[in-house]
Formats: structure tokens, sequence, C-alpha cells
């Protein structure tokens, strides 16, 4: 969704757009679309909405990060799983998270995802509408 966003800020580009977006991880691209947004735009209101709705992203991607990034083992009761993340950080030292996940809990992350994907994806047309994207 933020490459297809992107590729509506910079339509006029549009094959050496997707080629780049392609390519950036997340934080690229995040990062790409609130400077190609500033430079278009300058920092008007909807900046502050595009800034909010990347912030929930964040969220988002932080969890999904999680549960890719981490040990899964049986919890011991059916549909049920445990996640284990052990990290050596400068801050907290060695650390491990233990949580068990079940079906809802799951459910509830991709319920999130797809609402905050639906969120940008209505908030681009509504740039498309006010005529500060392209429609590609």
């Amino acid at each position: 969704m933020l490459a297809d966003f992107i590729v509506c800020l910079l339509n006029d580009e549009r094959t050496y757009t997707c080629i780049v977006a392609t390519e950036l991880g997340y934080q690229g691209l995040t990062n790409l679309l609130v400077s190609l947004y500033i430079a278009r735009h300058g920092d008007d209101t909807d900046l502050a909405s595009l800034r909010n709705l990347l912030a929930q992203a964040d969220a988002v991607e932080q969890t999904r990060n999680q549960i890719v990034h981490s040990t899964w083992v049986s919890a011991g009761a059916p549909h049920v799983v445990t996640r284990i993340k052990s990290t050596a950080k400068r801050k907290r030292g060695y650390d491990t998270v233990v949580e068990n996940y079940d079906l809802d809990r799951f459910r509830a992350v991709s319920d999130e995802i797809a609402r905050v994907r639906s969120e940008l994806a209505q908030f681009a047309l509504y740039l498309i509408k006010q005529g500060k994207a392209f429609d590609k």
C-alpha cells in the first residue's frame, strides 16, 4: 500500500517510481512518502493526517515484526501458541518476552492491519480527489 501511495505522489515518473518503491523497506517507504508529500504540499493539515496514519502503521508494523521474528512453540493448550523473543540490547541487556497467542489475538492483529491499510488507501483517494496526488 505504501509503495502504491508513493506512486500516486510521483506518477509523472511512474516506471522509475515503481522501481524505487519496490526496493525500499518499510522505514524507507514511510520516509520517502512523507518527504514527497512535504516537497509537493508543505506542512499542511493533510500532512498531520498522513503522519497520524503512519503512526498507526508503525504500530502495526512493530506487531507484525514481533510475530514474524519470534520463535513459536506449542502452549500445551488447543489453539494456543507461545511466542518467545530474546534480545540483547544496550538499554535493557538480555531480555526474553514470552506470551501466548490464541486465534482471537491473531485475528485482532490481522483486523488491525486491514483497518490501517484501508485507511491509508482511503486517504490516498482523498488526496487524489483534492488534486494532491495522481491516480495511478
